[in-house]
């Protein structure tokens, strides 16, 4: 995703980790989030698997809905 103001993380421990996040699953996937995985985190703080929301804000099927973090309908190219 060259160009555009998202973060990488490698997840650490999520279950239990103390973060305020209550979500601890990739919504798009709504697999559980497991500790060394590489992470995508968009402006808006959201975080997803990286293969994930590539292909959600990138894939073929984005032309046909708008570019927006599935969660909260912020655009990933505007700062928060």
């Amino acid at each position: 995703m060259e160009g555009t103001k998202v973060s990488a993380a490698v997840c650490s421990a999520r279950v239990g980790c103390g973060c305020s996040s209550p979500v601890h699953q990739c919504v798009l996937c709504l697999e559980t989030f497991q500790k060394g995985e590489r992470l995508r985190v968009l402006p808006c703080r959201h975080e997803f698997h990286r293969e994930c929301i590539d292909r959600w804000l990138l894939g073929p099927e984005q032309q046909f809905r708008s570019r927006a973090c599935p969660m909260c309908k912020a655009d990933p190219l505007q700062q928060p």
